[in-house]
């Protein structure tokens, strides 16, 4: 395997480059599960359903189901103490910010 001095690298940033980048990071975004996310901050399903004043039961099915409301997102997100963002991504790359 050749290797590549950073210098000699570095600047040979391009469009194409910068788009699979973009790609990959999407796709990895993508593959994260809401239990996977709640796993990564360090918390259990008891924790989370208090933060909602929502049962286990409850917190357990959200995580299981296939479609969810936007409002369960966001709800769910924001009990991690994020906020949700909404997009709708288009062909050429256009990106529209969905908001309330």
């Amino acid at each position: 395997m050749k290797t590549h001095r950073w210098e000699d690298v570095r600047h040979k940033r391009t469009p194409e480059r910068e788009a699979a980048v973009e790609r990959l990071r999407d796709e990895m975004v993508e593959q994260v599960t809401l239990r996977q996310l709640r796993d990564l901050l360090g918390l259990t399903q008891v924790e989370l359903a208090a933060r909602m004043e929502a049962s286990q039961a409850q917190l357990s099915a959200i995580e299981n189901r296939d479609d969810r409301l936007v409002s369960t997102m966001r709800k769910y997100v924001e009990a991690l103490g994020g906020k949700l963002r909404l997009q709708a991504v288009f062909e050429g790359g256009k990106v529209l910010e969905i908001s309330e």
